[in-house]
């Protein structure tokens, strides 16, 4: 009876689900919030974090990535490759990020730059955005026009912008200072670290910042900001991908199908604490703005660095043009005129007073909890 017993369970186990035994096929990998460690030492080499557009993240190999969805732009990160970025597999994408500490402690001066940039033109995505870190300090002494000269396939920003496939990027090299490191590339004091973040434009989709946290000047950004992606990296042990979902107003008829998504925050750090290359890439796609929130420049980047450059690398002149344009709208609209791109843009920086916090969505809604993955 025992037996037969045993020979009947097993038989109905067999209907609900794959034996345990056996090997299932290479699929996708939905991530929880208290996941372990995103590392090719847990799920392969070659694989990477996908965050869709509906802010569902997932682990999957690079060469089976979700189809992308319609009106979206595939956007890759990596962060602090530390002059080994050629041991990677960067996923295919349209844009790629990349958000600092591009060498080890400095070593390698410009040749390891040359050697960066050549790397860089070998990947296939149209486009590449690219700041410095911390411990980048060769970038640092050259300044942003001789490193632009040199990073010659990507945008490099330096405390400025560029306008790609509809979207604002803007890049700031910061990080906070730590009194036991020597790599204090860009680590800019309190008050030069305010003029930073208060130069950042209200209109960026995406932001770049090489560290994440230390700088109330930096939350202040943010919170008035409020980018659709904020790429960073520095701190290795933060890597993963956060999500923010916007949910209806209060007596708002209810929406059918998931959650809108309101912002995501990723850290792309690729090395780990022990500088190893294990750490995996982050791949967004980002739905594309149905409009722009105000009109590009007429030039495809626009600069307001403290060298004075006026193009980012790869991306033409035109940053002080449109710096300018910007502040004669701000006083268009602070004079009250009711027209044109003065009250467009009044209507969009002085809208509803007051200003609408961190946690209200910029879309409109109620900002859902955090639910973060490292």
């Amino acid at each position: 009876m025992v037996s037969t017993a045993l020979l009947a369970f097993c038989a109905a186990a067999s209907f609900l689900g794959p034996s345990p035994h056996r090997r299932a096929p290479r699929t996708a990998v939905r991530i929880r919030a208290d996941a372990a460690q995103l590392t090719v030492e847990r799920y392969g080499k070659g694989t990477c974090l996908h965050v869709g557009p509906t802010g569902v993240r997932r682990v999957c190999h690079t060469t089976e990535l979700p189809k992308q969805p319609p009106n979206t732009i595939r956007i890759v990160s990596v962060s602090d490759t530390h002059s080994q970025l050629d041991a990677i597999t960067v996923p295919p994408g349209d844009i790629l990020l990349h958000t600092g500490d591009i060498t080890f402690c400095a070593r390698g001066g410009q040749t390891a730059l040359a050697d960066f940039n050549e790397q860089l033109r070998s990947l296939p995505h149209q486009h590449k955005v690219v700041i410095a870190g911390n411990h980048d300090k060769r970038i640092e002494q050259l300044g942003a026009g001789r490193t632009r000269e040199t990073l010659t396939a990507a945008h490099y920003l330096e405390n400025s912008g560029v306008h790609l496939e509809g979207l604002h990027f803007w890049g700031c090299p910061y990080s906070p200072m730590k009194r036991k490191s020597s790599n204090t590339a860009f680590q800019y004091n309190s008050e030069r670290m305010r003029g930073m973040m208060t130069r950042v434009p209200d209109d960026v989709d995406v932001l770049l910042t090489h560290a994440c946290t230390g700088s109330t000047h930096l939350r202040h950004a943010l919170s008035r900001v409020r980018p659709f992606l904020h790429a960073h990296g520095h701190d290795h042990d933060e890597h993963g991908a956060t999500v923010r979902l916007a949910r209806p107003r209060p007596g708002a008829p209810p929406r059918r199908g998931p959650a809108r998504l309101r912002s995501i925050r990723v850290n792309a750090a690729i090395c780990n604490r022990r500088y190893q290359p294990v750490q995996l890439p982050v791949v967004v796609d980002l739905l594309r703005p149905s409009k722009p929130r105000t009109p590009p420049p007429s030039s495809s980047s626009s600069s307001s660095s403290s060298g004075g450059s006026s193009s980012s690398g790869g991306g033409g002149g035109g940053g002080a043009r449109h710096a300018q344009g910007q502040q004669q709208r701000r006083q268009h609209a602070g004079a009250g005129a009711g027209a044109g791109a003065g009250a467009d843009h009044r209507k969009r920086v002085e809208g509803a007073a007051p200003r609408r916090s961190s946690e209200q969505p910029r879309r409109g809604g109620t900002a859902a909890p955090e639910a973060s993955v490292s």
